[in-house]
């Protein structure tokens, strides 16, 4: 084997240098640079959460007083019942209660299926006048509990034939929400 020459050591000397810093870097310098950027990066998104979290903890306040106001305003929107069978009566005895106050008359009423759980539906025909008509959909449709007209059929037959005002079948459907009531 013969001698190495003058350049072939520096060559040699400056690959192993190489090596030395490429095993340093590898080895020490990135995993600590990249332990910095990691833990920079977490530090961020914590911040960022505890923000977040403070903000929830401070509207903790703001929360409960309008879950106060909407268990104070509940009955407005719907009828308080231990089951749909009652709430559904509930439902009829306020429209039997609407018609009675503008002089109509309720010729049946019987409930209905529901589509959605939590609701009553329930039919209704009914013996008005015009004005009667509109005193008692205004008042289904503005009083509380808030109550939904699905349906409304008007037949006037009566007056067609007679040539007179007479008073007209109206039949309805009608939707209200219930809230589930435990009573001891």
């Amino acid at each position: 084997m013969r001698p190495l020459s003058q350049r072939e050591r520096r060559l040699i000397a400056v690959a192993i240098l190489l090596a030395i810093v490429a095993v340093v870097w590898l080895g020490v310098v990135s995993p600590v640079l990249g332990g910095f950027l990691d833990r920079a990066g977490e530090r961020e998104r914590l911040e960022s959460e505890y923000v977040r979290n403070a903000r929830v903890i401070d509207s903790i306040r703001i929360l409960k007083h309008q879950a106060l106001a909407q268990a104070r305003d509940a009955g407005r929107f719907g009828f308080a019942a231990p089951n749909a069978t009652i709430a559904s009566q509930l439902l009829q005895q306020h429209v039997a209660r609407i018609v009675g106050q503008t002089g109509g008359t309720v010729v049946r009423s019987a409930a209905q299926e529901a589509m959605q759980p939590g609701t009553v539906r329930v039919g209704a025909d009914l013996q008005l006048t015009m004005s009667q008509l509109y005193q008692v959909l205004k008042s289904i449709e503005t009083g509380e509990p808030y109550v939904v007209v699905e349906y409304v059929s008007v037949g006037a037959d009566r007056a067609g034939q007679s040539g007179h005002v007479a008073p007209m079948d109206v039949r309805l459907r009608l939707l209200a929400s219930f809230h589930t009531v435990v009573r001891s």
